[in-house]
């Protein structure tokens, strides 16, 4: 009857002896040899069997493990010499034969256990486990002394039907070493898996060293893969104090020569003693500390630490006694390599751990699949991005987050992208759990297994939602205005680009009609831009509900300009029949809460292929069109033509020439006086002249609107005032009185923040009193911005200038407004006093307006004064002064000068004669 072998591993020499036993039990088995005892006496020193089995009886019989053969009755029938020492007997005395096991293993029987319970395991005699199992029982010796046994058995077959068990013992002291060696492995896995740190580990193993071998210092150093120097990493050992004070330390040079076999040959090396700095005992550096310590070690033995091809480092033990059995260099050789695995692994599992982490907590999304692209690992940012969690989507393909926003034909070119083991990537629109859509650019990258085919895939989500909105909003806000959400000047450009592609392609026309609400910003003046803005929406919306099934695009290009585009064969008679349309369209009066607007739209208009073969000229020649509308009388639109563009080469050589005239000094200042309404000078207005080199003194009409429309009328502000100052000064040089000098401000000065102190610094460099300038603004500049403009009045105030309004009458005048500005003077505009003496009216509001200035405490002033029956009415209803041809044309500086002389002499010779 055969049973199978159950064996403990109780060290390498128990391992060899069983596997040879296994393998005498397979021959008995085969040969069916019966196991009797010789007839060398009770003792049984061998085991009587035929030759093929000698040598296994003999190794029995030597073996240092105790042996005990008992049979069918459960008493011992052999036992060799080891088991007589363990148990006490002797061969000749107190013999082991015939005793019944349960005498000397007391604790089975009290368990209830029979030698069959013992645990099954053991060595296979073709593939020996390299640690048999066994079982730790309490043992009784034949002198009543416990011992502690670790036990395995074997079971045996006689020539009889009744089976024989062959047991082994040891004793705990004698498999110690090896069992400490298997829990120290087992350590290593548990530090592995815990994740500990490499210096960990190896100070674990040089902690259990020393105890378990008789080491009088263990030590390990492992190689810094950036220097390649060898770094004293842990160390322990009753006599490795010194060592463990220079952890991190490199190794000395000399030893790390003696070294060099371990490391590169992968060899066991002795380690001589070593010698440290002679005659030195203090301020060592941290290497020469290092190589001491070991000075005071006996030598040793260096093991490498391999694992697979590459060396770790070096693990250097160092005996209390001269040498190591080679029991332990074998025990230390083995728990070197292990341990060169474990850190290799525990680096591998470290920086695993490390990618495992950066996975789990990085923002984007990321999904691991299988070959079949089912998911099998997901991380937080995933279920934030998505809403799902592991639970729902693990064992399931990304198709839980499709959205049907994507064809079919963009997943089948990601699948056989991946697939043939290149990289996809790609814009997705997904879907999460709660059924919300966002927008993820997606990478997915394969992992190929050794065969190069694909095993699994990494997708990688970057969640561009925000992006991919703010981009839409971009998109959005270059092309449309976001006021009437009509598409905006880019956006018509292009849209006529592609009309004027089609009509080259088919022979067509395009008419551009340019449309303006003819002085809209007086309605922006009066009512404020959030209602302007209000008039604004609904023209947009009228006109592109009105015409958008018959044109290309309707578009506002400006902040009062909307644009058109008309395709077709119908031409000319259909674009003017368009603009009549939109004309009527603006007419109809616009109710804004309690008011009623009404508007007039001028429209010009170009044609293709005409008046312009591109966008870029068919936009200027409609605007320059419409323009040209502004000038007329009675007509609503125009269409572009040859002369209009001369105009505006005229115009444009006008600016190039005015910003010559800047630099070259041609401007000059002339002046026309202003008298009181007895006839004496109180004052002057500067007003600008151009004295162009070919075309003469060129009158303010014709240049201050391209100033105006080229930004040069800041500059030109700025030299009139400066001229000014210079030409007063100089009068004051030259012995004549300081008279004022009114000087216009214009819209783009009034918003300029730095213009009063470049008018105070102006007056400072001359010496002037502030009241040597008076500053103009008109009404239509004041109302504009009234909240800011009181701002700045208040500044020109403090700091002591005259302030007029000009034009006064001409705007929509606001006299709530008027009464909390800080002004000194009304000019009443010619434009009143040119029919004053004919049209009633006129005549009304002079009047009105001189009453309203005193009232208010204000200096009025009529300018544009020609007639004697114009000053006469003036004077009579009270006006303050005047200003016009009747009393002086505008004057140049000398011809100023020497009416300052005779004014001057007059008011010498009135103040003379009225003395007593």
């Amino acid at each position: 009857m055969d049973t199978i072998p159950l064996i403990l591993s109780v060290g390498a020499t128990l391992t060899i002896a069983l596997l040879v036993l296994g393998l005498f039990l397979r021959a008995r088995r085969e040969r069916r040899v019966s196991p009797t005892l010789s007839d060398e006496g009770r003792s049984g020193r061998v085991l009587k069997g035929d030759d093929e089995g000698a040598w296994a009886r003999a190794v029995a019989h030597a073996t240092e493990q105790a042996v005990l053969v008992v049979d069918a009755k459960d008493r011992v029938t052999w036992a060799n010499p080891a088991a007589n020492r363990v148990f006490g007997a002797s061969e000749d005395e107190v013999s082991l034969i015939g005793v019944h096991w349960e005498t000397l293993f007391p604790e089975l029987a009290d368990q209830g256990l029979t030698l069959a319970d013992l645990p099954r395991g053991g060595v296979d005699p073709v593939l020996p486990s390299a640690v048999p199992e066994c079982l730790s029982v309490r043992g009784v010796t034949v002198d009543g002394r416990d011992i502690r046994l670790e036990l395995s058995r074997i079971d045996a077959v006689q020539d009889t039907d009744r089976p024989a068990i062959l047991m082994m013992a040891a004793t705990s002291s004698d498999v110690g070493p090896l069992t400490a060696m298997g829990r120290l492995s087992l350590d290593f896995d548990a530090c592995v898996l815990s994740g500990d740190r490499v210096e960990d580990i190896c100070a674990l193993a040089c902690q259990r060293l020393p105890r378990l071998e008789g080491l009088a210092a263990a030590w390990i150093a492992l190689a810094d893969k950036e220097t390649g120097d060898m770094i004293l990493t842990a160390a322990a050992g009753p006599e490795a104090g010194p060592l463990t004070e220079h952890l991190r330390t490199a190794l000395p040079d000399d030893l790390c020569h003696t070294l060099d076999p371990v490391l590169s040959l992968s060899t066991i090396r002795t380690l001589p003693g070593f010698k440290g700095p002679a005659g030195r005992s203090g301020d060592l550096t941290p290497e020469e500390s290092v190589r001491a310590a070991l000075d005071r070690l006996s030598p040793g033995l260096a093991f490498p630490l391999v694992a697979g091809d590459a060396v770790q480092g070096v693990l250097a033990v160092h005996p209390l006694r001269d040498t190591l059995d080679r029991g332990a260099r074998m025990r230390i050789d083995v728990t070197a390599r292990r341990l060169a695995n474990m850190t290799a692994l525990l680096r591998d599992t470290m920086l695993l751990r490390l990618q495992s982490s950066a996975m789990s907590v990085t923002v984007n999304a990321v999904f691991i699949t299988d070959e079949q692209g089912r998911i099998e690992w997901i991380n937080a940012a995933f279920t934030r991005l998505s809403g799902f969690s592991a639970r729902e989507v693990i064992g399931k393909t990304p198709h839980v987050l499709f959205s049907g926003h994507q064809d079919a034909a963009t997943y089948t070119d990601l699948w056989h992208t991946i697939q043939r083991g290149a990289v996809w990537s790609g814009e997705l629109v997904e879907r999460r759990r709660d059924g919300g859509l966002y927008t993820v650019h997606q990478t997915i990258t394969p992992i190929q297994g050794p065969d190069g085919h694909s095993i699994h895939y990494v997708a990688v989500q970057e969640d561009i939602t925000e992006r991919k909105r703010a981009e839409e909003r971009i998109r959005y806000l270059s092309n449309y205005d976001t006021l009437t959400r009509l598409p905006n000047r880019a956006l018509f450009r292009e849209h006529l680009h592609h009309a004027v592609q089609h009509a080259r392609r088919g022979g067509g026309t395009v008419a551009v009609l340019f449309i303006d609400l003819t002085k809209f910003s007086r309605v922006n003046d009066t009512l404020g831009h959030d209602l302007g803005d209000q008039i604004l929406m609904t023209v947009g919306s009228r006109i592109n509900a009105a015409v958008a099934q018959d044109v290309e695009a309707v578009a506002r290009i400006g902040g009062d300009e909307f644009a058109l585009i008309q395709s077709g064969d119908s031409g000319a008679d259909a674009a003017a029949a368009l603009a009549r349309r939109v004309a009527s369209i603006i007419a109809t009066p616009v109710e804004v809460g309690a008011n009623i607007v009404s508007l007039r739209a001028t429209v010009g208009i170009a044609m293709y292929p005409d008046d312009g073969t591109d966008p870029d000229h068919l936009i200027r020649n409609a605007d320059l069109a419409m323009h040209r509308v502004t000038k007329g009388q009675g007509e609503d639109y125009r269409f572009f033509s040859n002369d209009m563009n001369n105009d505006a080469q005229i115009r444009l050589d006008l600016e190039t020439d005015l910003r010559r005239a800047l630099d070259r000094h041609e401007l000059e200042n002339f002046y026309q006086p202003q008298y009181d309404i007895h006839g004496m000078l109180v004052g002057m207005e500067a007003l600008v002249r151009w004295r162009h080199p070919t075309r003469g003194l060129v009158p303010p009409g014709q240049f201050i609107g391209v100033a105006e429309d080229s930004g040069l009328i800041m500059p030109l502000g700025e030299a009139v005032f400066r001229r000014a100052l210079a030409d007063i000064d100089d009068w004051r040089s030259r012995g004549l009185p300081v008279i004022p000098v009114a000087v216009n401000v214009s819209a783009a000065q009034f918003r300029d923040g730095g213009l009063v102190e470049r008018i105070r610094a102006a007056l400072d460099a001359h010496g002037l009193p502030t009241d040597a300038l008076e500053l103009e603004i008109t009404e239509s500049v004041l109302m504009a911005d009234h909240v800011s403009a009181q701002g700045f009045l208040n500044r020109l105030s403090e700091e002591g200038f005259r302030i007029a309004i000009d034009d006064f009458g001409t705007g929509y005048s606001s006299l709530s407004y008027l009464k909390r500005f800080p002004v000194h003077k009304l000019k009443i505009d010619q434009s009143f006093v040119q029919h004053l003496t004919t049209d009633n009216n006129d005549a009304i509001l002079v009047r009105a307006i001189i009453n309203l200035g005193h009232s208010l405490g204000l200096t009025v002033l009529a300018e544009g004064v020609e007639t004697e029956g114009q000053f006469d009415y003036l004077r009579q209803e009270g006006a303050d002064a005047v200003q016009g041809y009747l009393f002086g044309k505008p004057m140049p500086k000398d011809e100023m000068e020497t009416l300052l002389r005779t004014e001057t002499g007059r008011l010498t010779a009135r103040r003379s004669s009225s003395l007593p």
